[in-house]
């Protein structure tokens, strides 16, 4: 097996790892919002209220956020191991020699950066979509 040298392939893949979290935090804050807005009647005072605690870096915030995770608790649920094999594939990170290697070696810090590149962009998506959803909501209503 060898891995690559090429930092600029390594970074793209880190970044790529960030930009994966990002798209599942939006999606995941727009399940969230969806159920939210569904379930109560007054939309705008929730709304507001989700605008006041991002505005005033209220903690209670976080008490509520359904943040997605690397934890594959749903069927199609990303692992670890398995952001890192698909960027490893992605960008040519790894060359196996299939003929003798059935094992998928880890490189620890590109495996530690991904998974920690993709919770900061989960959080990111997160966070801006659900901004973006309350104040488009309330520049709209």
């Amino acid at each position: 097996m060898t891995y690559t040298t090429d930092t600029s392939l390594i970074e793209k893949a880190y970044a790529e790892a960030y930009e994966i979290g990002k798209r599942d935090g939006q999606n995941c804050a727009y399940w969230t919002l969806q159920g939210t807005f569904n379930n109560m009647k007054n939309h705008k005072a929730i709304a507001e209220h989700i605008i006041k605690m991002l505005d005033d870096g209220d903690p209670a915030f976080w008490e509520h956020a359904n943040l997605p995770d690397l934890s594959g608790q749903h069927s199609d649920g990303l692992t670890p191991m398995g952001l890192y094999s698909q960027l490893c594939f992605e960008f040519k990170l790894i060359t196996l020699d299939l003929e003798t290697e059935d094992d998928y070696p880890i490189e620890d810090i590109w495996y530690e950066t991904f998974c920690l590149n993709y919770e900061m962009g989960a959080s990111d998506g997160y966070v801006e979509q659900i901004e973006k959803t309350c104040r488009d909501y309330l520049d709209n209503n």
